[in-house]
């Protein structure tokens, strides 16, 4: 007797109604021996259940669900026409919404096998009367081909009716259960998946053979009926090899050659080689892989889309990832970096040993990504182009929230245990193994634990579709007949997503492009922008890698929105390091990461000549020397194979992926030829030894574990130079700029603001008559910058839509004269809301010069407050008088600019306390640094930022004019967060800034104050 098989599983692409994974479903099949997958509207897991089925030794049946309207049918694909059939009925139906002649039509023009859901409404309204729809299927459709599938769940003895109705008609019944749950016992779990999304059929668990037997022991032949379509089924997805599409109306491999030619001759043109023998070698050695592996179509489509967007004036990045070291993306223009000057190899990108596609990394700007995929749609079509989707699954905080609000957990039990998973768990399990506290308040909590154990059973299931950020796919033939898709809400050109994931994509053999959006690009852009209004006009690309001023700020530790060298940990690596190259840059973007950090400080010491550079043999000299003799990228270990073992440099990218993978067998395999070609390098001088080659390979196969693909620091590096490089050179136009992307973060703006002060460099506030939605810069008379000017975007609450309305309304019908004017021309888009931010953030300052900013904030509140804004020809005739309005203290302007910038922008915190620094016993933040390297000292400051740093707290203490690093005392915690922007304290600093005692100012002032009473007594 055959096994019955569970035809119509549905796994957790059924969003919100299924706890199995395709890779679950396999497992819960192997007793049957056929895995099958049947999901509601959507064929997502195809790929994963095909191939677990494979490895496991299953069967592998395929399928989806459908609707339309109060119809729901199951369609199973029964040979390999099927699957392009099915795409295309299911993306139809998705996307564009058949009819149901035409649905049937194409259901009966393909290899498939349809099964109408005998719970559906359409079906019961069928089996009690008659229904339109079932009878065009029953009629429309060959009847070798046509089934009902009748779900049932244990104990029930759903679809009687229709069964019988059917059996007078000849049309079998099959047994169809729906699993969606590995045990009977989980079935109520569904409900805290999907609150709100009930189940359309009965749930049922993974159910055995017995159990199937069982429950559809009234209906003759339904468990044969599963059992024959089972058999007819014989169509699994494969792996693909990949499909490139063409560049279509040209040559490629004649064009390609041509167009890359010309690229090579104007780049050494405009470089100035003029020595160009290693540059013709490897523009042919590149040209002829690329065209032999069939590239050059891919070469082509993004060489196209990259150009397209740099003449429409959209950023490109200078490359990314391996593809850097590619001489012909140079010469395309794909790529910005010189490969021959930088080292870079083109058989890390492309290896002609190990064929891969290529796979091209572009960033563009961030706002203007969107502009190339709908250039790409235009260029090829609609239909031939989509997003690749993603699917987010609850990971362990997540499962835990879902799980605690379905059962009804107060909020305060599902945050109090939320903030006891520890962020870097990979699982609910790990948390509870890792921490005590997490057991002990489950310990003591039964509801939380109950939960806790439902959220365990919902982890990993997906939540919902979303799309990945960059990987568009493209294709030659219509995608709707290839993948299946799904609608893509808010993308770009109306451009479906794939339904498969990236993985998925990559098996299916269809070729992605990563187009990532970089918002660096868009500042950039922006502060090449504004250093055009003091007339330097320049290409931000062409600036140069080497500069001393560049060099000179980042050592000072400057490096706040510094591409890639703003954190706290690098600027200690800078200190250390001190940056003088391009090359220290591109070193510290590649060792600032787990693994190769702790070769920092040995780079540093032998960089500086503290310790001395020492080789197993002199040959590593030729490969080492620009690092101090530290393996640091992959293309080192590539060079020292090539020159030392006489590889190639293909063979060597081999070795290198093998060394990564640190497997044992391949591991002495790999070491043997290693040393035999060492030892038989009769170029080397003087010969190595065997001891020697062994010393060498275990070396290399310690470092190529973490070595860094020097391809992508270069390129990343490249970015760093010129972010560097405008900060140093036209310091107002670039923090503009970032400070249009930090808009939405008070914390990055108040990081911004901080340093501007501290270099003492002026900023104009929100002014209605001057702001806009971008941050912009004001000019000196003789052209040069001066000021920066704060955004309306960056006050709270504002937003950018209505920054915007304010600049263009001043654009189109000119400047503001008063409050009262500004109320009764911008009403309909600033709320009363947003104008008391604008009031508190000082916006209207300068609208009366006769009034000062105390005064009138106070006086515009107060209108504010008074109701509509008058009618008439009115001035200030309608305020009240202003010798009856309370000028603000200088503490209460702090605390209004702190409401409205989440900062105070003109006063820094500690000005209304500047009286208590008297350089005797309370000092700058400057003098008490170097002061605390012998005593302890105090000082006035606020605490800018807390994190936790190993075991201890630190911290950064900020006085306006410097910032000073620091710890906290062990058990000493810092000040807590105040409701109006940062207290100011008198800080204690000892040996090592440790921070001994901290003391709120307003306390410390009066406590002066009464000593000073007491002796005057």
């Amino acid at each position: 007797m055959s096994a019955i098989p569970l035809l119509y599983a549905a796994s957790h692409y059924t969003t919100g109604r299924s706890l199995l994974s395709p890779k679950k479903i396999v497992a819960l099949a192997k007793t049957s021996g056929v895995a099958s997958l049947c999901d509601d509207q959507a064929l997502a897991g195809a790929y994963e259940l095909s191939l677990e089925a494979k490895k496991k030794g299953l069967k592998a049946v395929l399928g989806t669900r459908l609707v339309l309207d109060d119809l729901e049918i199951a369609v199973h694909i029964e040979d390999a026409p099927g699957w392009p059939a099915l795409c295309r009925i299911s993306n139809e139906l998705r996307l564009k919404q058949f009819n149901l002649a035409q649905l049937i039509a194409a259901l009966a023009a393909a290899p498939l096998f349809i099964s109408i859901d005998a719970g559906c409404p359409a079906a019961t309204a069928w089996a009690a009367t008659d229904h339109e729809a079932i009878a065009a299927l029953i009629a429309g459709l060959p009847a070798d081909r046509l089934a009902f599938a009748i779900a049932r769940s244990a104990g029930g003895l759903q679809g009687r009716a229709v069964a019988r109705k059917a059996a007078s008609l000849s049309i079998p019944s099959i047994a169809a259960p729906i699993p969606v749950v590995a045990e009977s016992v989980d079935t109520d779990i569904i409900n805290i998946l999907g609150e709100d999304q009930k189940p359309r059929w009965p749930v049922a668990h993974y159910l055995s053979d017995g159990e199937i037997r069982e429950l559809y022991a009234d209906l003759p032949g339904a468990t044969d009926n599963a059992i024959a379509l089972a058999t007819r089924c014989n169509f699994a997805l494969t792996q693909n090899k990949p499909s490139m599409p063409t560049f279509k109306g040209v040559d490629e491999k004649a064009t390609l050659r041509t167009v890359s030619a010309q690229g090579l001759e104007k780049r050494l043109s405009e470089h100035g080689i003029s020595d160009r023998a290693a540059y013709d070698a490897r523009y042919a050695m590149e040209i002829e892989i690329i065209i032999k592996l069939g590239f050059a179509g891919y070469f082509l489509i993004v060489a196209d889309f990259v150009n397209a967007a740099k003449a429409s004036g959209i950023p490109v990045g200078p490359g990314r990832g391996s593809g850097a070291g590619s001489l012909i993306a140079w010469c395309l223009g794909i790529t910005d970096l010189d490969p021959i000057e930088l080292g870079l190899f083109f058989e890390r990108f492309i290896n002609p040993s190990r064929v891969s596609p290529p796979d091209f990394d572009i960033d563009f700007c961030e706002r203007r990504r969107d502009r190339v995929v709908a250039y790409i749609v235009d260029r090829y079509g609609l239909d031939h182009v989509a997003q690749i989707g993603a699917w987010q699954t609850l990971q362990p905080k997540a499962a835990w929230r879902t799980a605690g609000r379905a059962l009804g957990l107060t909020p305060g039990q599902q945050k109090r245990i939320a903030d006891l998973i520890p962020d870097k768990v990979d699982s609910l399990e790990a948390a509870l193994t890792e921490s005590p506290a997490l057991r002990e308040a489950l310990g003591s909590d039964v509801e939380c634990a109950e939960a806790m154990q439902s959220a365990i059973k919902i982890e990993g299931v997906v939540a919902h579709k979303t799309r990945h950020p960059a990987g568009v796919v493209l294709a030659d033939d219509p995608l709707e007949s290839i993948t299946p898709l799904s609608d893509n809400e808010g993308a770009p050109a109306g451009i479906p997503a794939t339904q498969f994931d990236m993985k998925s994509i990559d098996n299916q053999g269809l070729l992605k492009f990563d187009l990532l959006g970089l918002k660096t690009l868009t500042i950039i852009d922006r502060a090449r922008e504004l250093a055009a209004k003091t007339g330097a006009i320049f290409d931000p690309w062409k600036t140069p890698y080497e500069d001393a001023t560049v060099f000179d700020m980042l050592r000072q530790g400057w490096t706040i929105n510094v591409f890639q060298l703003e954190s706290t940990g690098m600027k200690r690596a800078i200190s250390r390091v001190g940056i003088s190259s391009f090359e220290d840059i591109v070193a510290l973007i590649s060792l600032y990461r787990p693994g190769p950090m702790d070769q920092i400080p040995i780079y540093a010491a032998r960089k500086k000549g503290y310790a001395p550079i020492a080789y197993p043999h002199p040959a590593l000299a030729a490969v080492l020397h620009s690092t101090y003799g530290i393996p640091i990228y992959q293309e080192q270990i590539m060079d020292l194979a090539r020159r030392l073992a006489g590889y190639s440099l293909a063979e060597a990218d081999l070795l290198r992926r093998a060394m990564g993978k640190k497997i044992p067998e391949e591991m002495a395999a790999l070491e043997k030829s290693f040393i035999e070609g060492c030892v038989a390098n009769a170029t080397l001088e003087p010969r190595m030894t065997e001891a020697q080659a062994r010393d060498i390979f275990a070396m290399v196969a310690k470092f190529a574990g973490y070595g860094f693909n020097r391809s992508h620091a270069a390129a990343y590096a490249r970015i760093t130079s010129v972010t560097a490089w405008l900060k140093a050179h036209h310091y107002q136009a670039y923090m503009a700029a970032c400070m249009d992307q930090d808009a939405n973060s008070t914390g990055r703006l108040e990081i911004d603001v901080a340093e501007i002060r501290r270099l003492g460099v002026p900023i104009t506030p929100a002014d209605v008559n001057l702001s806009g939605e971008l941050f912009d810069i004001t000019l000196e008379t003789n052209g040069e910058a001066n000021s920066i000017v704060y955004a309306l975007s960056g006050i709270k609450g504002v937003g950018h839509d209505v920054a915007r309305a304010i600049r263009l309304e001043r654009e189109a019908n000119g400047p503001f004269f008063d409050f009262v004017e500004f109320r009764k021309r911008m009403s309909a888009v600033v709320k009363k809301h947003t104008m008391e931010l604008l009031i508190r953030a000082g916006a209207f300052d300068t609208l009366d010069a006769t009034i000062p900013p105390e005064t009138s904030r106070q006086l515009y509140l107060t209108e504010l407050e008074s109701g509509d804004a008058p009618s008439g020809p009115q001035l200030f005739a309608a305020s009240p008088h202003v010798r009856g309005i309370t000028p603000l203290t200088r503490a209460e302007m702090a605390a209004m600019e702190a409401s409205a910038y989440g900062f105070s922008l003109t006063r820094h915190p500690t000005d209304q306390f500047a009286h208590l620094v008297d350089n005797v016993r309370v000092h700058t933040l400057a003098a008490a640094g170097k002061a605390s390297k012998t005593v302890s000292t105090e000082a006035l400051a606020v605490f800018a930022q807390i994190e936790e740093q190993d075991s201890r707290i630190a911290v950064v203490l900020d006085d306006g004019q410097t910032t000073l690093r620091a710890v906290m005392k062990g058990g000493l915690l810092p000040p807590p967060p105040t409701r109006d922007g940062p207290g100011v304290y008198v800080v204690r600093i000892g040996a090592q800034r440790t921070i001994l005692e901290w003391t709120p100012a307003a306390a410390y002032s009066a406590r002066k104050l009464a000593r000073a009473k007491a002796k005057v007594a």
